[in-house]
């Protein structure tokens, strides 16, 4: 019976490997263990890549769509609601302005200038002297006082001239700057945008494990994105989005292994329990007279995610034991999002802050907090798996415009609830695109 090719070769491979001397035949091991290890060597460096450089997929053709385009940009500014909410607004951290420096922001239509005054109190102004224009960036912080660098006119936290270098009268009244309603708070800055010119609606809600420093600053992460500032908080009621945009893997080298598996639910006002501890906190009188919970819980809405790691999941989706855990999202107000993570190895907490430097430019700033005995390598790999969450949707956010009248069908989340909720942070006074200005 003749031999198969098959059979063949590996009997010329029994013959060739006979041949070879005790030596040439250990010299083949070797170089055949080395290819093998250089083979596993790169598949390890492509993941380490992958984790450490995180980017969302670069597949999709440019060439027939330009998002910068002035037509583009003109149907987005149609289109979407107006660009500046009503709410608290991260500007800056403690350490941005001390030992007297000035800081400046440029967001939400306006130019703000930072400093700390006599009173050890932080003042946020306009940055623009009445007096001639000059933008007080320029000056310096006098005996706790910003000078204007044009003429020295002086304006203590309130806004309030309070000498002019060059005159011995006291300056008039009218002599003023805004200030704009602000507060410390985590090590930060945040003053209250209200278009109507309101005092604060509602107060920051306290997080008592990181007040109490039980959790401290484990890492934070900075990024830009063009879009518009409710893209962010408008994913969370797109309970499909999740598997489908989310499902795949974020570390690509893993995709074909490993994927996560999504169930979603939001939440509005006291829907849950846990809102009555919140508004025993910091509610205002005004919310302790209403007679309906959602009134005193109006700028809060909740978003629960469990999700689970499966194997293969192009074609097995076998779920990973004790890998099931959930995320509690609160969205406070349109700008600041707090999620707390709850794993076997213990409790992470992220405060998100959004802030539209332009209608189409939000900064988005992520501060990690956990427990000094949580493993450093969780908080590292859950908060690159959460930021490479959002480089997935990024490419989603900027591509896209917004439907005032979706199409809904079964299946889809709370979006005509969620919209409700969303434009109470506006007013008739909220500034249209044609009121902005771009720095």
């Amino acid at each position: 019976m003749e031999k198969t090719t098959f059979e063949a070769f590996l009997a010329s491979l029994n013959l060739f490997a006979s041949s070879l001397t005790g030596t040439q035949q250990y010299i083949l091991k070797c170089l055949g263990v080395l290819v093998v290890s250089l083979f596993l060597v790169r598949v390890a460096l492509k993941i380490v890549v992958d984790i450490l450089f995180i980017e969302f997929d670069k597949t999709r053709k440019e060439a027939s769509f330009d998002r910068n385009s002035p037509k583009y940009d003109a149907l987005r500014r149609k289109v979407f609601p107006k660009p500046f909410p009503n709410g608290w607004y991260k500007l800056c951290n403690i350490e941005d302005f001390k030992n007297g420096k000035i800081r400046s922001v440029s967001a939400l239509g306006e130019e703000f200038v930072i400093f700390r005054g006599k009173d050890g109190q932080v003042g946020v102004l306009d940055a623009f002297c009445p007096h001639m224009g000059a933008n007080l960036i320029d000056g310096k912080v006098s005996d706790g006082c910003i000078e204007c660098p044009f003429h020295g006119w002086r304006f203590d936290t309130s806004g309030q001239c309070v000498s002019i270098e060059y005159s011995d009268r006291k300056p008039p009244t009218a002599a003023k700057t805004r200030a704009w309603p602000s507060k410390e708070w985590l090590g930060s800055v945040w003053i209250w945008y209200d278009a109507a010119g309101r005092d604060p609606q509602w107060e920051l809600a306290p997080i008592e494990s990181i007040e109490s420093r039980r959790f401290k600053l484990q890492r934070t992460l900075r990024s830009e994105f063009p879009m518009h500032v409710g893209e962010m908080h408008e994913n969370s009621p797109d309970y499909y989005h999740f598997n489908k945009m989310h499902g795949p893997f974020p570390i690509k080298a893993l995709a074909w292994l490993l994927g996560t598996k999504h169930e979603t639910k939001m939440y509005f006002y006291s829907e849950r329990p846990e809102d009555q501890k919140y508004l025993e906190c910091c509610k205002n009188e005004e919310y302790r007279t209403a007679e309906k919970k959602e009134d005193r819980t109006w700028w809060i809405s909740y978003f629960d995610n469990w999700a689970e790691i499966e194997l293969f999941p192009a074609w097995l989706k076998w779920s990973i034991p004790n890998t099931r855990n959930l995320t509690t999202v609160t969205f406070e107000g349109p700008s600041i999002v707090h999620f707390q993570v709850y794993t076997p190895l213990g409790e992470i907490r992220l405060l998100k802050t959004i802030l539209p430097q332009a209608p189409f430019l939000q900064y988005s700033e992520d501060r990690w907090y956990a427990a000094k005995s949580t493993p450093q390598w969780l908080i590292w790999i859950v908060s690159t798996v959460a930021k490479g969450a959002l480089e997935q949707d990024r490419v989603v956010w900027q591509n896209k415009i917004y439907n005032q009248r979706p199409i809904l069908v079964s299946g889809d989340g709370p979006f005509t609830r969620y919209r409700k909720w969303y434009n109470q942070f506006y007013t008739e006074s909220s500034k249209g695109y044609g009121e902005t200005s771009e720095w």
